[in-house]
């Protein structure tokens, strides 16, 4: 709802007459197809709009609804838009001998051919995504869980200076094409 309300929004001058439409969400599933997209990019690219969709490792919410088999002319049925924060699950135990991971910071550019958006429709299908203890899938996807996720990355990445820490939503949106 808050993608959507604030791509209305963003075309709407009484509301972008002060500056960019910019919304966070958390753990928000697939939104709309390839035309929603491109509408999006389109206020993106004129400076009207800045979406940041955070979301936690395992969590199946944001590969919903569950569709690998179904596509349209330009490949996969449902995009993301905008900024994508993955937020790593912490290491226990002997793993963190591997070091903990990062999280990533991407950008969901315009598509790419049928083939390359049919396999990131496939690796972001819904079964793919939720943990092997299947019970937990509630705790990914909850609000606490995300915020304990940051305070990770602000206490363990701080020295490094992680663009999610460094830079600000207008910043990551300059350098877009770096991410992508």
């Amino acid at each position: 709802m808050a993608t959507v309300f604030s791509f209305y929004a963003s075309t709407d001058p009484k509301f972008t007459d002060n500056g960019a439409i910019e919304t966070v969400t958390f753990g928000a599933p697939f939104v709309g197809g390839y035309k929603f997209a491109d509408a999006v990019r389109y206020q993106e690219d004129t400076g009207k709009l800045r979406i940041a969709k955070f979301h936690c490792v395992s969590d199946g919410v944001t590969s919903l609804p569950p569709t690998i088999f179904r596509m349209s002319k330009r490949g996969a049925k449902y995009f993301h838009s905008g900024m994508d924060i993955t937020l790593p699950s912490k290491r226990m135990g002997i793993f963190k001998i591997c070091g903990q991971p990062k999280p990533r910071v991407s950008y969901n550019g315009p598509t790419k051919g049928f083939l390359r958006e049919w396999m990131r429709q496939a690796t972001e299908f819904y079964f793919w995504n939720i943990p092997l203890r299947f019970w937990l899938a509630p705790k990914f996807h909850a609000l606490v869980e995300h915020k304990l996720r940051m305070a990770l990355i602000s206490k363990d990445y701080e020295e490094s200076l992680h663009p999610l820490i460094k830079y600000t939503l207008e910043e990551l949106y300059e350098m877009r094409d770096e991410l992508k």
